[in-house]
């Protein structure tokens, strides 16, 4: 039969036709229900469609800018097609990515959304995958997976034009079949990439030689570089041979098992996964023993690292005592003594000396961040730093942080003041240069800024508190507001209890040396002598009757007179007087929330107890003759003999020696040494209180006062506070009578303001109260950290490393932070080590 030539209008109105039946069933974007039709002027697009996509978190900007295009027919941006929103959207197609939602019904969906990929909920990745990108030949196993997990790329609205200007032939995206029914070539896939056709299946799976190929296989794929009119005679081979059958069949199977779950990659990352829970509670077990050592500060490792010895240590020991009840440890803890015993290595089980000590620095990092993050909240803080030599005669300084956080409750919030121990360093050098250098070192280390330092607490050293050369003249040099406040009661205790057998048979206590740097200390030897002056004669006559050196009874001899004079009893009550009046204030000042205001009522009331013993000199007389009668001691004081004197001139001077004159002068002599040192010693305390106390003695001030003071402050801290303190102040003192109770200290007001939530009226009044209570009173928490340093590092432990006895140092002195932290991120890092990395 001879061909009929057909016209070219009968040719386009067939290929309109056979397109027409290709799309049919096919959603395009103008049928998508999210937009709506236009009609047909370019200018009918209502505020309403405009606001929904502004609002619609998937559509690009550059889409609603062209909607405001044509909203806007002045504007001189023109679409090529302007009649539908569909059209307007093209020419932004490459701003979004169009996506395969319906694989299983092997029909392609052109859209506009972004959805996450059902297979891993909250990615971020858009569900297709681009084959183009490939540039090998034969792909690996893990890109065969992501490909087919994420699937094929849907195709553009639009393809491209051949060398020649021929338009893409679409009818090849489907075949009819001989009852006329279409099937979608769901293999035949576009690369934007490439901007090429591929196989999908073939691409992925097949492993012919390059001559071999299709080139709907290769890297290169098929491109618009090539005639569009010969892509008929090219698909129908390759859909028909048996590479591309076995390529189709093992892309869907290997989708199947993607979707159960049942592909190699699926069951590894499943036991991955459980590895990792496993482990995660091995790691939160360990993790409990390292922070229960840490915080009482024991010791760590043995003379032994095998599981099963009884000198392996205490980490060791308190694992294999929790594994007799836990099953999971237990298993850990066989598994870990068998390859001991084996001598055959585990790939890793966290129990060795290097992991115990990652886990203790990792423990120490996160309690040190906590507090960093208290000390940032509350932006001013004090510094308190202090030095002793450790167990192995390296000179330790520690660095403790005061400040004020704000503790939240259900019901309200208040202040409290903490002090925070920072860290350990090792500093062999004394000067107040060298000392100076290592603070403004230790806290760039830790990232804190000094110029929000306010405070200094040193003890009494010139090294450290030297008003020219001292460590904190330097630092005030550099910040005029970190004000230098002396130690109140330093205690650096340097007693030790001496070994006396018979002693102990005869006192119900042990006796102490005096210390030489501590008042308060001295109270410890001198209550129990003069509370036992009864035994300690009887053991002193009990003691002569051993074999003893002459030198040793001689020195007995004069002990025991002495006991038994009336001087002694004296001596004894004058001291426990004078040092117990001390120690009351010293137990006082020694709690960390202390502030300066309660160090000088506590003073002043010491000075008036002093000086009240002073001028009562016959009563204690009168009571020491009364003690030592009951002592059967004689209550006169002996008589001493005459001292003759030649004078100069060549006359002798006769000096009769009057033992109660002479007992009495000592003891006024003491009792004024003491009060003038605690004067000179606290004048600077003194004048930081007159400077603040202002902000909570306001009642007490008239107007005129307050307003110097205020400006004065001011004037001081102008970085800190404004000049509406005055005001403050005096709006404070006007509603305080009706509002607040009387006397109140700096924190409890400061609490109240919290409490009542009038911090907004006084902002400035509530800085200036957290700056008070932020100054040190004393370092004695220095000073117990000193007692957590021997406990820490004794001389079973004196070659420990700096870092890691800075970091047990942390957990022991601040176990609370060490109990409250969540430790999921250290043991998720753990687990994930162990973990090998999933491929998706």
């Amino acid at each position: 039969m001879d061909y009929i030539h057909k016209s070219g209008a009968k040719k386009r109105k067939e290929r309109d036709l056979r397109e027409k039946a290709a799309k049919k069933g096919q959603t395009t974007l103008d049928h998508v229900s999210f937009f709506t039709k236009l009609t047909d002027s370019p200018t009918s697009v209502n505020q309403e469609t405009l606001q929904t996509f502004q609002n619609s978190p998937i559509i690009p900007s550059t889409i609603v800018d062209k909607l405001q295009t044509y909203q806007n027919p002045s504007s001189s941006t023109k679409s090529d097609q302007p009649g539908t929103i569909c059209s307007m959207l093209i020419t932004s197609a490459e701003t979004f990515t169009s996506i395969n939602i319906d694989e299983k019904k092997s029909k392609t969906v052109n859209t506009l959304f972004t959805i996450t990929d059902p297979k891993h909920p909250g990615s971020s990745k858009p569900y297709d995958f681009d084959v183009g990108q490939f540039e090998f030949l034969i792909l690996k196993q893990d890109d065969i997976s992501q490909a087919v997990l994420r699937g094929p790329s849907p195709h553009p609205p639009y393809f491209p034009e051949d060398k020649e200007g021929r338009a893409f032939p679409r009818s090849v995206l489907t075949y009819t079949l001989q009852n006329n029914e279409k099937i979608c070539r769901d293999w035949l896939v576009w690369s934007k990439i490439k901007k090429s056709l591929y196989c999908f299946p073939c691409r992925l799976f097949s492993k012919l030689p390059q001559p071999s190929r299709s080139m709907l296989s290769t890297p290169e794929g098929y491109s618009a570089d090539n005639k569009w009119k010969k892509l008929h005679d090219r698909i129908t081979p390759h859909e028909n041979s048996v590479n591309h059958k076995m390529c189709y069949v093992e892309w869907r199977c290997l989708e199947s098992r993607i979707d159960s779950k049942t592909t190699v990659d699926m069951l590894l990352c499943d036991n991955i996964k459980n590895e990792a829970d496993r482990w995660r509670q091995i790691l939160r077990r360990i993790l409990d023993v390292v922070i229960f050592l840490g915080e009482r500060g024991l010791s760590f490792r043995g003379d032994s690292h095998l599981v099963g010895n009884p000198h392996n240590g205490n980490f060791l020991g308190i694992l294999e005592l929790l594994s007799n009840y836990d099953p999971l440890l237990k298993e850990h803890m066989s598994k870990v003594r068998e390859s001991q015993s084996t001598h055959s290595r585990m790939q890793v089980h966290y129990l060795s000396p290097d992991s115990q000590n990652e886990f203790i620095k990792c423990c120490s990092n996160h309690v040190t961040q906590a507090i960093l993050k208290e000390r940032e909240d509350a932006k001013y803080y004090s510094i308190i730093v202090d030095a002793t030599p450790d167990s192995s005669h390296r000179q330790q300084t520690v660095f403790i942080l005061r400040y004020l956080t704000l503790c939240s409750t259900d019901q309200s919030s208040e202040y409290e003041v903490q002090e925070r121990f920072l860290a350990f360093v090792d500093c062999n050098k004394k000067t107040g240069e060298a000392i100076a250098e290592l603070i403004r070192s230790t806290l760039a280390e830790h990232h804190i800024l000094l110029s929000d330092c306010r405070g200094q607490g040193y003890d009494n050293g010139s090294n450290m508190s030297g008003q020219y050369k001292g460590a904190q003249s330097r630092i005030m040099k550099e910040n005029s507001l970190a004000l230098f406040s002396p130690c109140a009661c330093h205690s650096l205790n340097l007693s030790s209890p001496q070994r006396w057998e018979i002693l102990q048979g005869h006192l119900k206590c042990s006796l102490h040396n005096m210390s030489d740097t501590r008042w308060s200390s001295r109270i410890e030897c001198v209550k129990p002598f003069s509370m036992n002056i009864v035994g300690i004669k009887e053991a002193i006559k009990e003691v002569q009757n051993l074999n003893l050196t002459a030198e040793t009874l001689n020195d007995l001899r004069g002990l025991s007179k002495y006991a038994d004079s009336f001087e002694c009893v004296i001596m004894a009550s004058i001291w426990f007087k004078v040092l117990t009046t001390i120690d009351y204030r010293n137990k006082v000042l020694q709690t960390r929330k202390c502030t300066i205001d309660v160090e000088v009522k506590n003073l002043d009331s010491l000075i008036n107890d002093l000086t009240h013993l002073r001028n009562n000199w016959e009563m204690i007389l009168e009571e020491c003759k009364l003690v030592g009668g009951n002592l059967n001691s004689a209550i006169t004081f002996p008589k001493k003999r005459t001292i003759r004197k030649k004078l100069a001139d060549g006359s002798t001077q006769v000096d009769d020696c009057n033992r109660e004159e002479k007992i009495k002068q000592v003891f006024y002599t003491i009792i004024d040494c003491v009060i003038a040192n605690i004067t000179v010693r606290y004048t600077a305390v003194r004048n930081i209180d007159e400077m603040f106390n202002f902000l909570w003695k306001f009642p007490k001030f008239s107007t005129a006062e307050l307003a110097e003071k205020s400006n004065t402050f001011v004037n001081l801290y102008s970085s800190d506070v404004s000049r509406d303190l005055v005001e403050e102040i005096n709006h404070l003192k006007s509603i305080q009578a009706a509002n607040f109770k009387n006397d109140l200290s700096p924190l409890n007001l400061l609490n109240t303001l919290e409490k009542q939530k009038l911090k907004s009226i006084f902002p400035n009044v509530c800085i200036a109260l957290r700056l008070f209570c932020t100054l040190p009173v004393t370092v004695a928490e220095a000073e117990r950290s000193f007692s957590t340093l021997a406990r820490v590092k004794n001389f079973l432990r004196s070659t420990m490393a700096q870092d890691r006895l800075s970091s047990l140092g942390t957990l022991a002195m601040e176990p609370d932070l060490a109990r409250q932290l969540d430790y999921n991120s250290i043991i998720d890092t753990f687990a994930n080590k162990k973990a090998r990395k999933a491929i998706f």
